[in-house]
């Protein structure tokens, strides 16, 4: 700092006289910070009145507030794509890519409602069986379980409609036979029927209704592990049952053993959005860097002349206007920010499909006001 001075609009170069260096090596941001130090000075009434800052005040400003309207940015790219972005690893690079989406959380949560019915779920199900002895209706099944476990299916079924069905003796008229005859396979080729599928299922499924209502004698009650056997078994029989470790299916985590790294986004805070890369920001974006670095350098201007409110001269007192810099300098900045938030806020993906769902609908209210032709043949 031996060479620094009071501002005379001579800036040193950008490069190492910045605090974090961010931008150092942006060719564009080595332009830009140097004319918007004149520019902001001028704002500020230099050559008329002195303006007490370096160089390095107002690189700092401007280095500020890039940072500030990138994390505005970030923080809105965050609540946007957070959905898609979770269990991402934290290696990966999505500064400046689009994010197209997919369905992985709710694919995840899906399989949590799958674990429980058997479709495809996260948990593995695990199988075992007991001995079923003629004439004992009750079994404790604490002995075979392992701890934590929690039965999800018991295989005790009737005999499915379709065996009856098909049985030749039944009195249903679908043999083998005959349902090969009503799909056309006659032994000769001078007859040919054939039944609506839907018939054999209305079939099928009116057995099944019996079965289920009018003698639905196969069921069974589990309460605190104890199994109890309807009807009361009249033979000894192996029964098969299906259970889930709750551990595994109550685990919070993303679950799919294969794109789900153990270092991966979880949360807001280690979402991977990084600065941003100043020479891709566009002019709008940088006309508010310069404003909000603009009030940066009153904000810095008012804290040094606000340290002397009055300064005595010969036969009078000179009043600073810190205080008034200061002032000024907050309501800009909170004026920019808000204004900011609601730009981004319009360009959230929910307000995004409002707007396209809005013009699509005034779009065809346009279209059905436009006369159609009668054409004649």
């Amino acid at each position: 700092m031996a060479d620094a001075k009071v501002w005379d609009e001579s800036p040193r170069p950008v490069q190492g006289n910045t605090p974090f260096g961010f931008y150092d090596n942006d060719n564009n941001f080595i332009i830009d910070a140097p004319k918007f130090a004149i520019w902001s000075g001028r704002k500020l009434g230099y050559p008329t009145v002195e303006i007490e800052l370096y160089d390095i005040n107002f690189y700092a400003a401007f280095e500020e507030a890039v940072n500030e309207y990138g994390a505005q940015v970030n923080y809105y790219n965050i609540i946007n794509n957070l959905h898609y972005l979770q269990g991402q690893s934290l290696d990966t690079t999505i500064q400046n890519r689009p994010i197209a989406g997919n369905l992985k959380k709710v694919i995840s949560l899906s399989k949590k409602y799958g674990t429980i019915v058997g479709a495809k779920g996260d948990a593995t199900w695990y199988s075992s069986s007991l001995r079923i002895t003629g004439s004992v209706q009750n079994y404790d099944l604490s002995s075979i379980l392992p701890d934590g476990a929690d039965i999800v299916r018991i295989h005790h079924y009737q005999y499915p409609a379709a065996m009856q069905f098909y049985d030749p003796y039944s009195g249903m008229g679908g043999g083998l036979q005959n349902i090969a005859n009503e799909f056309g396979w006659y032994p000769n080729a001078t007859n040919y029927v054939m039944t609506p599928i839907y018939s054999d299922l209305l079939r099928i499924q009116q057995l099944e209704m019996s079965m289920n209502i009018r003698k639905s004698a196969y069921s069974f009650e589990l309460n605190n592990n104890i199994l109890k056997i309807f009807p009361i078994p009249q033979r000894s029989f192996p029964l098969y049952f299906d259970y889930v470790l709750s551990e595994e299916r109550d685990n919070v985590f993303f679950n799919d053993g294969i794109n789900t790294p153990t270092q991966s986004m979880s949360d807001f805070s280690d979402v991977n959005y990084q600065k941003l890369t100043y020479r891709l920001i566009n002019e709008p974006g940088r006309q508010w860097i310069r404003n909000y670095a603009h009030a940066n350098v009153m904000q810095t201007l008012g804290n040094i002349r606000g340290k002397y409110s009055n300064i005595p001269v010969p036969d009078a007192e000179v009043i600073l206007d810190g205080d008034t810099l200061r002032g000024n300098a907050d309501t800009l900045k909170l004026d920019l920010i808000d204004k900011l938030k609601r730009m981004l806020e319009e360009t959230l993906r929910v307000k995004s499909m409002e707007n396209q769902m809005n013009e699509a609908e005034h779009l065809q209210n346009v279209l059905s006001k436009i006369p159609l032709p009668i054409y004649i043949a």
